[in-house]
């Protein structure tokens, strides 16, 4: 195996930048877009769904030990947790069916942040002297990110890693119960 060096550096290329240097014939009808840089909002993202994986993993041992018939080659997380469910029954109120909560919870923020396409659009404020021919500067740059078509901050994808990482705690802390 070969070590390659990443042609875009280290983040996520968008599919139509790559499309329009690939086809310079749609560059010079449409132009190229302009993105801003999402690798941040990317890199959250990636963490979001890593420790969503953590949480399919507690609830895959949840399933084996309590229920291995329900057990599919091939389960969503959404269909992990509602086996879980099925499995354990919990009686409305106790500590189980509030982890289940806090693990659907989860399941449910996972699946927008990892679905949901993420956006980093650019706008840049002209001067409103600035005719077609564009010859006075813009007046400033900013970015603005969206997610599935609704604003999205940092700080809320990190709210979104610490709703995985609660629903995480809540799978293994059930796998505990099992064992105690």
């Amino acid at each position: 195996m070969t070590n390659q060096i990443p042609r875009y550096g280290e983040q996520v290329m968008k599919a139509d930048v790559i499309f329009s240097e690939e086809w310079p014939e749609y560059a010079e009808v449409h132009g190229t877009p302009v993105w801003g840089n999402a690798t941040r909002y990317n890199h959250i993202q990636g963490l979001v769904t890593a420790q969503g994986v953590e949480t399919d993993s507690a609830l895959l041992a949840i399933l084996a030990e309590v229920a291995p018939a329900l057990l599919k080659p091939i389960m969503t997380s959404g269909a992990l947790h509602k086996a879980a469910v099925q499995a354990l029954d919990p009686v409305e109120g106790t500590a189980t069916s509030v982890r289940l909560e806090r693990i659907d919870k989860a399941v449910k923020r996972r699946n927008r942040v990892v679905h949901d396409k993420l956006n980093v659009v650019v706008m840049v404020e002209m001067d409103p002297r600035s005719g077609p021919d564009k010859r006075y500067p813009s007046l400033g740059r900013s970015e603005h990110a969206y997610l599935g078509g609704e604003p999205v901050t940092e700080e809320s994808l990190l709210s979104d890693l610490a709703v995985q990482q609660d629903g995480t705690r809540a799978a293994v802390q059930i796998l505990v119960d099992l064992h105690c």
